[in-house]
């Protein structure tokens, strides 16, 4: 959505709420056709948008010409105004939020914007008043809209790869990798591993609750995704577990798509160690097998389930079977006192 498209529909919005007050204030329930066009197209002259709207102040005029010119793309406009002294991180206040020339150049993928600004000094790692009272960087929106061009300019210009949303205290909140990887953009996913993005940076949900890109691209069934966090050398931990000690295997196991036993087996490789990871610490085989078994077999905190119980809730006989060689326990019983096999049998 473009900047003028935002002022339009904010100022229909309070139009309409203008008209209605109108409406009450004159006692009526019922008003025509012509009489409500009257009062939409009456109430935005009536009622500018801000004090500033008929005059407004230089640097806000300033602001505006430079996210205009960085949203349409208009390179020369850009740099005639950063050369006559705008300052290429300013903030233009509308609609309750404070956007800047990047954040605009972003929103409307204008890569050619994104590297003149950040040539005349644009900070990538500058943020953006949401309407939500958070601060977004110009890296969490493009990761949010899966625009991999403009995810390699902002952090080929210096972004940081882990700062996406903050709050007023500067504190990680939601990381551009949990976005990208919730939305199924493994090639943005792809491109943060690049820039040296930690695959394990948690997303804060809630006090007690975070979420990691391995569980976000689990839940939401993008197999692409967890092949990019999980394929190759310095792969996203396949072991670490959430909340209520929920792991990625038994996150899959429950996932209500159709992709478990393909997320099951991308895991499970990931979840075994190389021959040289071996040879260096001394294992052997065996006892990495017993290693692997214990993950396997990982119980939730509350109802002290694993995988395989929910495989066999899904009746996903595929995923049961890849987690029974890979040495799950059909016996250990969940808060019920049901084991694996019982959920089995029941589902056949």
């Amino acid at each position: 959505m473009t900047i003028g498209q935002l002022q339009w529909r904010f100022n229909m919005s309070r139009s309409i709420f203008s008209s209605l007050l109108c409406a009450r204030y004159l006692g009526t329930r019922k008003l025509s056709a012509t009489a409500l066009g009257i009062m939409l197209c009456a109430a935005p002259m009536a009622w500018p948008m801000s004090p500033t709207d008929d005059v407004q102040a230089p640097e806000q005029q300033k602001a505006q010409e430079l996210c205009i010119a960085a949203e349409r793309g208009d390179i020369e406009a850009i740099q005639r105004l950063c050369q006559d002294g705008a300052d290429p991180n300013i903030r233009w206040s509308i609609v309750g939020q404070e956007v800047t020339p990047l954040y605009c150049a972003v929103c409307q993928r204008k890569h050619k914007s994104i590297e003149a600004l950040c040539a005349h000094g644009a900070d990538p790692n500058e943020t953006m008043l949401t309407t939500r009272g958070t601060y977004a960087t110009p890296l969490y929106v493009a990761c949010q809209i899966g625009d991999v061009k403009s995810v390699r300019e902002l952090c080929r210009w210096g972004a940081n790869p882990d700062k996406g949303v903050v709050t007023k205290d500067d504190t990680q909140d939601i990381p551009p990798l949990c976005v990208a990887s919730r939305m199924g953009h493994h090639l943005v996913v792809k491109k943060l591993r690049e820039y040296g993005a930690s695959l394990d940076k948690a997303e804060v949900v809630s006090r007690k609750a975070r979420k990691t890109p391995l569980i976000h691209a689990i839940n939401e069934g993008h197999v692409g995704v967890v092949k990019a966090l999980l394929l190759g050398d310095g792969h996203a931990d396949a072991t670490l577990s959430q909340s209520n000690n929920l792991s990625p295997l038994i996150a899959a196991a429950y996932a209500r798509h159709t992709s478990r036993s393909a997320m099951i087996k991308l895991i499970l490789n990931a979840m075994q160690p190389s021959a040289a990871t071996l040879d260096c610490c001394g294992v052997d085989e065996e006892h990495a097998a017993q290693f692997t078994a214990a993950f396997v077999n990982q119980k939730t905190q509350v109802h002290h389930t694993t995988a395989l119980h929910g495989a066999f809730v899904h009746r996903d006989t595929e995923a049961a079977a890849l987690l029974l060689h890979a040495g799950a326990d059909p016996t250990i019983k969940n808060a019920n006192g049901d084991s694996a096999w019982l959920y089995g049998a029941t589902a056949s």
